[in-house]
């Protein structure tokens, strides 16, 4: 419970102070547990200034290491909306060094997915996913499609357009990918290695379990609607997902990664596998380049259909990537009383969500190399 409340307080206090918005702020909750901290109320309430220097003022007392991490965090995203950017990154690698030392952080196994990413590749090869491809499975259901990208990638403004329209029914974060895995075996480890040797009967019975994990969730199933899992991190778990729906869609959202290293490492993620690599600034650009070197081999292998939406093409051009979505998607505006339209979306992101990482080129000096070949492979802009 206290995880949930810091990513409450993280997630309103954050979007009022992003907007300086003192009423949406005060809609905050404490994060650690017992009552609301009176001082952090007052310190996400106030302006921008003013919040400012109530975050400095809360470094002064006594706080533990966890406390201590949110507000560092909290200051960083404050002086980042007022400019002020050669204050911020003083704050987040303090955050990073005190994260190391934070229970729910040393929790964490740091060797599960990259150990996992590497079964996948060692096992589920060409031959397994198109073996998978063939086999026939019933369709009780539209193939789900999966929305999934590196945390920070821009996954969330594509689900808020396609939450606007009535015939689309988007699952966010539900985790129903990784209940399978834990289904098949409790080590993930192992569970490429079983994928490969299972029969037609075997992931058909995975199937029928993804779509009551898809009711539980949603109290109901995509009747009539195309069922849209958006899970980001699935990502990794593309092998597993084509084996099961050879006939689903893949949605992979892409963005420069220095602009997705930013907004990582603002962020506070709560501590995961998944996550526990972007809590470092070294590590994040690391586990950045080993996610999607995994993805470039996938997609050469892969039977599903997939496709790579850029962040900045939603941003800069609206109106036309969502029109070349819905396409794609198979949601032509004649079945739908509403198609895609900027307008619908209630936070869509200003121009200046695009290329913000060049307000700290120094930062970016110790990871260039790591993110070297993604930014020329799709030809980002230095």
């Amino acid at each position: 419970m206290a995880g949930d409340n810091a990513a409450a307080l993280d997630r309103v206090s954050g979007e009022g102070l992003r907007e300086n918005q003192p009423e949406q702020a005060l809609e905050v909750v404490s994060p650690w547990p017992g009552p609301p901290d009176p001082e952090l109320l007052l310190a996400a309430a106030g302006d921008l200034e003013a919040a400012c220097g109530r975050l400095q003022g809360l470094l002064q007392n006594r706080l533990d290491n966890g406390q201590r991490f949110r507000v560092l965090k909290q200051l960083a995203r404050v002086l980042d909306r007022l400019e002020r950017y050669s204050e911020v990154f003083t704050h987040l690698h303090r955050a990073a060094g005190l994260s190391l030392e934070l229970p729910s952080v040393q929790a964490q196994d740091h060797s599960l997915i990259p150990g996992l990413i590497e079964s996948y590749h060692e096992t589920l090869d060409a031959d397994v996913l198109a073996r998978c491809a063939r086999m026939g499975h019933p369709r009780e259901f539209p193939p789900p499609v999966f929305l999934v990208g590196f945390p920070g990638s821009g996954a969330r403004l594509v689900q808020e357009a396609l939450d606007a329209r009535p015939d689309v029914l988007v699952a966010d974060e539900p985790d129903l990918i990784s209940r399978l895995w834990r289904r098949i075996d409790p080590d993930p480890r192992r569970v490429p290695a079983r994928l490969a040797r299972m029969g037609c009967d075997e992931i058909t019975s995975l199937r029928r379990a993804y779509w009551e994990y898809w009711r539980e969730y949603h109290g109901g199933l995509p009747e009539g609607k195309l069922p849209v899992d958006k899970t980001v991190m699935n990502c990794i778990h593309l092998g597993l997902i084509n084996c099961l729906f050879p006939d689903g869609k893949v949605v992979f959202m892409v963005r420069d990664p220095r602009d997705i290293m930013l907004e990582c490492f603002l962020g506070s993620l709560e501590p995961s596998p998944e996550t526990v690599h972007l809590f470092s600034w070294v590590g994040a650009a690391a586990y950045y380049r080993l996610v999607m070197e995994w993805w470039w081999v996938l997609r050469q292998r892969l039977t599903l259909t997939w496709t790579e939406l850029r962040y900045e093409d939603a941003v800069l051009h609206f109106d036309e990537t969502f029109r070349w979505l819905s396409a794609f998607l198979g949601l032509e505006e004649g079945r739908s009383q509403a198609g895609f339209s900027s307008g619908q979306v209630p936070l869509l992101p200003d121009q200046g969500s695009v290329g913000r990482w060049r307000c700290y080129l120094d930062e970016f000096i110790s990871v260039r190399h790591l993110l070297a070949d993604q930014i020329d492979e799709y030809g980002w802009r230095g």
